[in-house]
């Protein structure tokens, strides 16, 4: 069995899988961008929140 090491995130970039986000298809930048200014998170742990 092969494991991968975790993803990392560039610190200052915003990565957002647009195809399997469910905030970035119902509300696209600019929504992930208020939920994440909502939360407190980062746009791209926002962005994975269903």
């Amino acid at each position: 069995m092969n494991h991968k090491d975790g993803a990392l995130i560039p610190e200052g970039r915003v990565l957002i899988d647009t195809a399997k986000s469910f905030v970035y298809t119902e509300g696209g930048l600019k929504g992930v961008l208020m939920a994440s200014k909502l939360s407190g998170l980062s746009p791209n742990l926002t962005s994975l929140m269903i």
